[in-house]
């Protein structure tokens, strides 16, 4: 586990995300990115909070702790349910439970190699 993974996922359960689950995609896997983070919140309020905690973590982090992250772009809206920190090489997936459950992605990305809950 990179150094970056290590201390976005502290952050996220110092934030109290939950089921953080992180895949490694690695090579040959995906040429857009390398790690996938994906994490249930309580509820669309706890979700728009992390997004914006986890943005200026980002900002306060990227010069000096942050090293293979340079920028961010979010997509999505906490009324859905799921909203989107992409960080080039990262990718963060903050979603309440009910939206995880839906779209199933613990299952989709169950057959990786490098799949394990962040603990």
């Amino acid at each position: 586990m990179t150094n970056d993974i290590k201390l976005l996922t502290d952050e996220l359960s110092e934030k109290k995300a939950t089921d953080i689950l992180v895949v490694d995609l690695g090579q040959p896997h995906h040429l857009l990115m390398d790690y996938v983070i994906i994490v249930s919140v309580s509820n669309t309020i706890h979700l728009r909070s992390l997004a914006d905690h986890m943005q200026r973590f980002h900002k306060k982090n990227k010069a000096d702790q942050l090293h293979d992250v340079d920028e961010m772009v979010v997509s999505g809206a906490s009324d859905s349910g799921w909203i989107i920190l992409d960080l080039n090489t990262i990718v963060l997936h903050l979603m309440t439970a009910d939206t995880r459950l839906y779209y199933d992605f613990d299952d989709v990305f169950s057959s990786y190699d490098q799949y394990r809950y962040h603990a």
